[in-house]
């Protein structure tokens, strides 16, 4: 069985973040600073490089790779910590290495620098409740918005006029919640829509072209081709 899901990336949203799960645990003193006194997550108060430097002692960062015209490039940024590596992209070298920063943190020390995954406490949910059940782990989050911005700028490479955007969206398929083998369907960009005077009800024109809107038209195009192989007795992909 397949589980779809989509995410939308914009230039004011943290960078995606590396998959890998060490089974590291967060030392004592980082509970105190990243736990309230009622036992919910909060925000951490120290920036999230800072804070990696005063959890470990052998934390190297470096810059290995630099994407795009001079003008919109992104950097990559790869944090080492005991011989686990964590990657973070941005436009400055400096929102990268905190990228990289904040998926060590959320990996090794289960550490969000994002508001909307702080837990509520003793607030009972209702068991045929199907929105619990399809929350994920921020982990989970940054490494489909990271795939999603790769296949972006690998689409896009050498063809730096299309690579300016301020919505990114995009839609990930995974088996079983395997992220090691999970394949992006689709990608898009695009933040307009037609004005009434021009709208078309015959089909002419394309009434809302916003990226999330773009990438649901993809993967219903994704979809008919798989129906189309399995009535020809095709494989499906």
């Amino acid at each position: 069985m397949f589980e779809i899901i989509q995410t939308m990336l914009t230039e004011k949203l943290s960078n995606p973040t590396s998959l890998e799960q060490p089974t590291f645990c967060m030392s004592q003193n980082v509970s105190k600073s990243a736990i309230t006194v009622d036992g919910q997550k909060k925000v951490p108060d120290k920036g999230p490089v800072m804070l990696l430097y005063e959890l470990f002692n052998d934390v190297n960062f470096e810059c290995i790779n630099i994407d795009g015209a001079q003008n919109n490039c992104r950097f990559k940024m790869t944090v080492t910590i005991n011989e686990k590596k964590f990657d973070g992209t941005g436009p400055s070298k400096k929102t990268a290495k905190n990228a990289a920063a904040k998926a060590a943190l959320a990996s090794l020390c289960n550490i969000s620098y994002s508001p909307m995954v702080v837990p509520q406490k003793n607030v009972p949910l209702p068991i045929d409740d199907k929105s619990s059940s399809m929350e994920l782990p921020q982990i989970h989050a940054d490494t489909i918005g990271r795939l999603v911005l790769e296949k972006f700028m690998e689409v896009i490479k050498g063809q730096e006029a299309y690579s300016r955007r301020k919505v990114l969206a995009g839609i990930v398929m995974t088996e079983n919640m395997n992220f090691c083998e999970a394949k992006v369907i689709s990608v898009s960009t695009g933040t307009k829509c037609v004005s009434g005077e021009h709208m078309s009800v015959n089909g002419a024109v394309l009434n809302d072209s916003h990226a999330e809107i773009v990438s649901r038209r993809c993967l219903l195009k994704y979809l008919y081709a798989q129906l189309d192989l399995q009535c020809n007795q095709g494989i499906v992909v």
